[in-house]
Formats: C-alpha cells, sequence, structure tokens
C-alpha cells in the first residue's frame, strides 16, 4: 500500500492492491491461494446506507475500477 501511495495521489487503486497481494500470497502457498479472486467493497450510497460492488480478477485483469478508488 505504502508503494502505492508514494507515486504523489491521493487516490489508491484498491483492486491494484488486492492484486499484488493475491500475487504473493499465491506464490508463497499455491496450493491455498489462487485465481481467480472475487473482491468486494463497501461503498457509502450518499443516503446512509451502503452499496456493495463486487469484481472478479484475474492475473491479468485490468485495475484501478473507479469503484475501487479510495
Amino acid at each position: 500500500m505504502r508503494a502505492l501511495s508514494a507515486a504523489g495521489t491521493c487516490n489508491i487503486a484498491l483492486d491494484r492492491w488486492a492484486m499484488l497481494c493475491i500475487h504473493d500470497a499465491a506464490s508463497m502457498c499455491p496450493n491455498g491461494v489462487g485465481w481467480p479472486a472475487d473482491l468486494l467493497i463497501a461503498r457509502p450510497d450518499g443516503l446512509g446506507g451502503r452499496i456493495v460492488v463486487k469484481r472478479r480478477i484475474t492475473r491479468s485483469s485490468a485495475t484501478a475500477h473507479p469503484c475501487f478508488l479510495t
């Protein structure tokens, strides 16, 4: 997370961060972690509730989906 935020931007692509974490975990434990992976994020809906967004990613998925930027 620190490396992604070091680029000087306030926005962090959480899907990119997740991909890096999954890649590292799969490298260390290939029998327990693998692709594809489902990402979930809960975002405020502006009305006091939240919207849950689900995205399935693979090793080569495009990153920085707008819903996963903080």
